[in-house]
């Protein structure tokens, strides 16, 4: 096969884009959205790879799994600073300040809408802001978003709602963000403010079964996957990392 019938053959990744109107070019060098990995979590850069009390034990920094979370998502930072203030039911006094009124307005999501259905749990969940992002996001057919807050950042005053959206049909984001304490709160520019997962719509049939020999072996494998990644060394290739990679070479070759 020659190069040319090689790149027609050759599947393209599916597009993410977001974009922004043009009087708001500043934001595109600025303040764009950008791969979580640049965010990733300060808990886990700070968090030393091996137990300080004993250093056979790996911590949850060298766990695959939360670092490949951050490899396919997408942080949206705050487009400009805002001042947020809300009393509580008792005054209702709510209000809201920007120096950037020209690119940022929200919405007040009722607590008659949600916060007056929270379990006691939830007391410190006061308010609902709503806020209408000047990015739109565009996916392919048949491709959702799952939008989600900060992960491990653990922020005490804000939070953003997660949900699902069909950004191949929608590509508006109003971004729906929970005031986690009373009185005032700001977010300032280039906060990182939410995540967002791209995924493809597929109908899964459910099945609930005995362990088969099969799945036994599907389970030994994964088993010492995981036991190996944990304790591999720069001199030990990481099975767990080499089963992802020969999962995924067999996949190009299928197409």
């Amino acid at each position: 096969m020659n190069l040319i019938s090689w790149m027609h053959k050759r599947k393209e990744p599916p597009k993410i884009t977001w974009w922004t109107y043009p009087e708001y070019n500043g934001l595109l060098y600025k303040l764009p959205p950008v791969p979580a990995m640049k965010h990733f979590p300060k808990i886990f850069k700070d968090m030393p790879k091996n137990n300080p009390l004993n250093g056979f034990f790996p911590t949850a920094r060298r766990c695959p799994a939360f670092v490949d979370l951050y490899k396919h998502m997408y942080v949206l930072p705050m487009w400009c600073d805002v001042s947020l203030t809300y009393e509580g039911a008792e005054t209702g006094k709510c209000q809201w300040e920007t120096p950037n009124i020209d690119i940022f307005n929200l919405d007040i999501h009722g607590n008659q809408q949600f916060i007056d259905f929270l379990p006691e749990s939830k007391k410190d969940w006061h308010m609902v802001w709503k806020f209408n992002s000047p990015w739109l996001l565009k996916t392919p057919k048949g491709y959702s978003v799952l939008q989600l807050p900060l992960t491990y950042e653990f922020n005490p005053d804000f939070e953003v709602m997660s949900g699902v959206i069909d950004t191949d049909i929608h590509h508006q984001l109003t971004i729906p963000i929970v005031q986690k304490r009373l009185g005032n709160i700001e977010i300032k520019r280039g906060t990182p403010l939410c995540m967002y997962l791209p995924f493809k719509r597929d109908k899964f049939e459910l099945e609930v079964v005995l362990e088969t020999q099969e799945l036994w072996v599907d389970k030994m494998k994964n088993y010492w996957n995981m036991v190996t990644a944990f304790g591999s060394k720069k001199s030990q290739p990481n099975p767990y990392r080499e089963a992802q990679k020969e999962r995924d070479k067999n996949s190009k070759e299928k197409e």
